[in-house]
């Protein structure tokens, strides 16, 4: 089961599709360091990056249809 603890929810992130602030960053399984996560969703995107023991993935195109 996963785990996770709030960071912060003010943070601040640039990725290739841009920039975003006000920020959910969590941590994701804490007490598994080969499973740790540091998440960030964007407010109106979703999850942007993520962090891990293996690399980082970042959001680097945005599509809004309407």
């Amino acid at each position: 089961m996963d785990t996770y603890h709030v960071l912060s929810v003010t943070d601040e992130v640039s990725v290739p599709a841009g920039s975003y602030q006000g920020c959910l960053k969590l941590l994701e399984n804490p007490d598994d360091p080969e499973d740790t996560d540091i998440i960030l969703y964007a407010p109106g995107v979703g999850r942007v990056t993520e962090e891990s023991t293996s690399g980082q993935l970042q959001l680097v195109a945005l599509h809004v249809y309407e």
